[in-house]
């Protein structure tokens, strides 16, 4: 009598086997390209949401520092004429004269001061990564 484990190789090896009818042997045959067709375009897909993800988290991360900077939030402080001075002129004239902590001006102007922290940054890559994958899944389904 053979042992358990060789019963249960001879059903798993008898359970691999099938017999292809020769009429069918076509259908099969373009049952199979069409499943490898359907593999090739979602490893196209993932590819594009894959570099678009990327492109996306490294976009946030190292595009925004340069945005707000760009904005009139410097490291030497709020650039005069700028779109940053006119925030922080309205947010002073919104508080009374002064520019309330913790407010988007102050936030603002930390991070152009002194970037962002380790954890901002992976935030906002996470951010851009979801983002850039969402924009390539929504592209391949349009073209």
């Amino acid at each position: 009598m053979l042992p358990f484990s060789r019963i249960l190789q001879a059903a798993a090896w008898r359970d691999t086997i099938s017999v292809v009818n020769p009429k069918d042997k076509d259908q099969t045959l373009n049952e199979t390209a069409g499943k490898e067709l359907e593999l090739e375009a979602f490893k196209t897909t993932m590819k594009t949401v894959s570099i678009l993800g990327i492109a996306g988290a490294v976009t946030a991360v190292v595009g925004t520092p340069v945005v707000i900077g760009m904005v009139g939030f410097t490291s030497a402080g709020i650039a005069a004429g700028s779109l940053a001075a006119k925030m922080m002129s309205a947010a002073a004239l919104a508080n009374g004269g002064g520019v309330a902590a913790g407010g988007t001006v102050a936030v603002l102007q930390s991070i152009g001061a002194a970037g962002f922290s380790v954890a901002a940054k992976a935030t906002l890559g996470t951010i851009g990564a979801g983002a850039g994958a969402t924009l390539g899944a929504a592209l391949k389904k349009l073209f």
